[in-house]
């Protein structure tokens, strides 16, 4: 061994490794496993698809800031906190377009005030279909809230804090 590896040029370990990969190559070719040739294919295969990802996620057209306050609104509208937000944005918006939280607080409450003007609207639209009310009352924050719902739709036609635990 020691011969072979003055005449290769290489070490006796890294003559090792070699006799090493050669046995578990032949083994692998009479079990019928994957040939070395289409290992190789496979792998230039996914190189290249891999250039190709990271060429298009490079041209990507950014999220436009019209499209970030969509994004601030519905998921404001959906329950997530101004943090939640923010983390989703951070994971698809590079480092530098990334919106502070106060900004986002803004275009939440842009978005709540222009949902506030449509829903006066809708609101008066659907009283005058309204027949029947269901009145009852539920608590926030250990306080009552009144509310009167239309049993068809479910939808919350009115609702009044409370302080003490009746209409009337």
């Amino acid at each position: 061994m020691t011969r072979r590896s003055h005449q290769s040029g290489y070490s006796r370990t890294a003559l090792y490794r070699h006799a090493h990969r050669v046995v578990q190559a032949v083994a692998s070719a009479q079990a019928g496993g994957i040939s070395y040739d289409a290992l190789w294919h496979e792998n230039e295969r996914l190189k290249a698809e891999n250039e190709a990802l990271w060429q298009a996620w490079a041209e990507a057209e950014d999220l436009c800031e019209a499209k970030q306050r969509e994004v601030a609104g519905s998921g404001a509208a959906m329950g997530l906190s101004l943090s939640q937000i923010v983390t989703l944005l951070v994971i698809v918006l590079p480092q530098g377009l990334i919106p502070s939280r106060a900004t986002v607080g803004r275009w939440v409450q842009q978005a709540a005030a222009q949902a506030g003007r449509i829903l006066v609207v809708l609101d008066l639209a659907c009283q005058a279909r309204v027949r029947v009310l269901c009145l009852d009352e539920i608590f926030l924050h250990r306080a009552p809230v009144l509310m009167a719902i239309d049993p068809n739709s479910m939808a919350w036609m009115a609702g009044h804090r409370g302080s003490g635990s009746h209409w009337g």
